[in-house]
């Protein structure tokens, strides 16, 4: 590129035009993806009754239509948060279907969530519930390609007698920075019986591409300040003091890049030793160089004018 060429571009103008055609480049093809249905779709698993969580149960259910939505992932207590409506529908239902709005049983029910038991008294409204799933495998020293699993079960009884009441079940979900799969494990097409349900979460690509991000920049600049250092030193250049005070900010701007990096745990996971140990090793070697060689330069130049 010829200087012509170079002083075509450097006008402040065309600067402006060629940094607004970057971003619309960058921006326009990163905001359809995301807003492509395979990215921002709700993680829908209806039951294996083929109802579907978003709408209203047919008619021709008698039982109990359970909804969860999983809210958040909470992993200093390892539990999910999920929130659970019910819905008693057809002949549970006091008054009928058309009354099935209202939540309210025709007869005592106990549900079933995981580990917790929910009592519903005849004639009174099912509030929600938002309860507690304990996760019960995953290693999060692997981040940011660790996985959570839980795994809980559902099922009502009638309180009076204990027999079996008919469950529906749907699970929505939509946890930031997270993608999950869930799978119904045992059940029935009639929605009646125990029904297991798993439910194994990941980071979401965006997440895991923006960490690596985050660790090969890293990189780039311990890398970059340390060939500096080096050169500088073979060379038999004398460093200035700003250059000295800028590799060691970077010693503290290290572990602030490094904790950008969302839902990242605290420092001694699996990828600090793939990169922040090493980052800060090396900026902290290329300081000391750095010293050094302004520390000898400095003595050399004054021994030479002590002669002259």
């Amino acid at each position: 590129m010829d200087r012509s060429t170079l002083y075509y571009l450097a006008k402040p103008s065309r600067i402006l035009l060629i940094s607004l055609l970057i971003v619309m480049a960058i921006m326009i093809p990163t905001l359809t993806i995301l807003d492509s249905n395979s990215v921002n779709d709700k993680l829908t698993h209806p039951s294996t009754t083929k109802i579907n969580p978003y709408l209203a149960p047919p008619e021709n259910f008698n039982g109990i239509f359970i909804t969860c939505n999983l809210t958040a992932l909470d992993l200093s207590n390892d539990v999910f948060h999920a929130r659970f409506n019910l819905f008693p529908v057809g002949s549970l239902a006091a008054n009928g279907v058309k009354d099935s709005i209202f939540r309210r049983p025709v007869s005592p029910v106990t549900v079933v969530i995981g580990s917790n038991a929910v009592n519903f008294a005849a004639n009174v409204p099912m509030s929600s519930q938002s309860i507690n799933l304990a996760v019960s495998s995953g290693n999060i020293n692997r981040y940011p390609f660790d996985s959570f699993t839980t795994d809980f079960v559902l099922y009502a009884l009638n309180t009076n007698d204990t027999s079996e009441v008919p469950v529906a079940f749907g699970i929505v979900g939509a946890i930031q920075s997270w993608r999950s799969d869930i799978q119904v494990l045992e059940g029935n097409d009639s929605g009646i019986g125990l029904i297991t349900v798993k439910v194994v979460s990941k980071r979401s690509f965006t997440t895991q591409f923006f960490s690596i991000f985050v660790v090969l920049s890293m990189w780039i600049l311990s890398l970059t300040i340390f060939t500096l250092a080096t050169t500088l030193w073979f060379r038999e250049r004398k460093v200035e003091p700003p250059t000295i005070a800028v590799t060691a900010s970077l010693l503290f701007a290290l572990p602030a890049i490094r904790n950008t990096q969302p839902g990242i745990p605290a420092i001694g996971a699996t990828i600090d030793l793939a990169g922040f140990m090493w980052n800060m090793f090396l900026v902290l070697v290329s300081c000391c160089v750095l010293m050094a060689n302004y520390i000898h330069k400095y003595q050399r130049d004054k021994i030479s004018r002590s002669k002259a």
